[in-house]
């Protein structure tokens, strides 16, 4: 029998979109009758605080490490131990590796992946999440301009050296080249897929997403690149201006609980992470779903969570870089505003534009009308790719 090894911190049951991507990455591999392993951190987001997981899943032997972490609150110092004590159990599983016909790793982070591309480059397949370089080198701080070197050499070697690497979009693929030179017959876009298919009201969440009230509704991490400052500015501007408006953070991190200690406002309101079979529910729910990209970060990821999004029904509002890769996918799209400015005003005149639309587009209107889009994001075309890499002897 085959043998394939996933590695990356964040897997199930980690609630954050990557965590979902994994699981069912993985979920598909196992059900192709391989022996599949994964390499993972017990669940850590989004409060950085490792809980003790036990969960399992058919079919998929789960090595986890890192219980006992306690991670700093600073957020570079927070990512350079999770770089160097995963690194470090990678190596410890060498004989897992060695005996693999498959590697997958998904990065960031990305210290274990140049090991990885160095001894095993024939069978390692890379799937680029965020290029960490972007979010880092557009800090002006001189440490942080360094560490994004220091990334750079790190980043790069590990996707020189796969056999393959995939990325989330074409936008990464054309960076990655221009600075990594990574090539193009070695690398190949495949968006995330759509990993929700119920997005019925079960009333989970009444007691937060109220009926009578237009809920807009930021979901995921909450981390410097989707720039919480601006998000917590606009928040305001749309309590303010809206009649019957609230803002619904459903995040929780150090960043999450900054904003919440200072928040005065109860139109404004945090609530952790839903569970898995929740999700479907949140996106049927929100009036207007919102996925925010920092100022100049569009090259260094697609968020993987934006399928689902998409495959809800949900009306989005997506504020972007212009001429980005999100706006060239989204402009045009039923039910679906793209601004590429975080104005407060122009965005909220936006949202009620959006609005205007719910009582003459229902949901499943709004789904068939993105049925083309959503066929670019498809689940099976990852597996066909990594399989039949496999077949051809890794």
């Amino acid at each position: 029998m085959k043998k394939i090894t996933v590695i990356s911190p964040f897997f199930y049951p980690e609630l954050i979109s990557t965590g979902k991507y994994n699981t069912e990455l993985v979920r598909e591999l196992a059900g192709s009758g391989r022996q599949i392993d994964v390499l993972c951190s017990h669940p850590l987001y989004p409060d950085w605080i490792p809980a003790k997981s036990v969960a399992t899943l058919p079919g998929v032997r789960i090595h986890r490490a890192g219980r006992s972490l306690r991670y700093p609150k600073n957020l570079f110092l927070r990512r350079a131990v999770l770089e160097l004590w995963f690194a470090i159990f990678v190596l410890t599983r060498w004989p897992l590796l060695y005996r693999s016909d498959l590697i997958i790793s998904i990065v960031p982070p990305s210290l274990f992946l140049s090991m990885i591309s160095w001894a095993f480059g024939k069978k390692s397949v890379s799937i680029v999440h965020d290029l960490q370089v972007v979010h880092v080198g557009e800090s002006p701080s001189r440490l942080k301009k360094i560490i994004a070197g220091i990334i750079t050499v790190v980043e790069g070697f590990g996707l020189r050296s796969s056999r393959l690497t995939v990325f989330l979009s074409e936008e990464m693929r054309q960076l990655s080249m221009k600075i990594y030179s990574v090539s193009k017959s070695g690398s190949q876009v495949i968006y995330p897929p759509v990993t929700v298919s119920d997005f019925s009201d079960k009333g989970s969440l009444s007691s937060q997403l109220w009926g009578d009230e237009v809920n807009i509704v930021y979901s995921g991490a909450l981390g410097e690149k989707q720039s919480p400052w601006h998000l917590m500015e606009l928040a305001r501007e749309i309590v303010r201006v809206g009649n019957g408006y609230t803002f619904n953070f459903f995040s929780g991190g150090p960043i999450f609980e900054e904003l919440k200690d200072k928040n005065t406002d109860d139109r404004i309101r945090f609530y952790q992470l839903v569970r898995e079979d929740e999700l479907g529910e949140l996106l049927g729910k929100s009036s207007v779903q919102i996925i925010p990209q920092a100022p100049g970060t569009s090259a260094g990821s697609l968020p993987s969570k934006l399928p689902n999004v998409l495959a809800s029904g949900s009306l989005l509002l997506v504020i972007t870089d212009k001429g980005s890769e999100l706006e060239m996918l989204l402009n045009q799209q039923s039910g679906v505003a793209v601004e590429t400015t975080w104005d407060p005003k122009t965005i909220v005149l936006s949202i009620q534009n959006l609005l205007d639309m719910r009582g003459l587009d229902q949901p499943e209107m709004i789904r068939a009308a993105r049925a083309g889009l959503l066929k670019k994001f498809d689940r099976k075309l990852l597996i066909a790719t990594c399989l039949s890499i496999i077949e051809r002897g890794g």
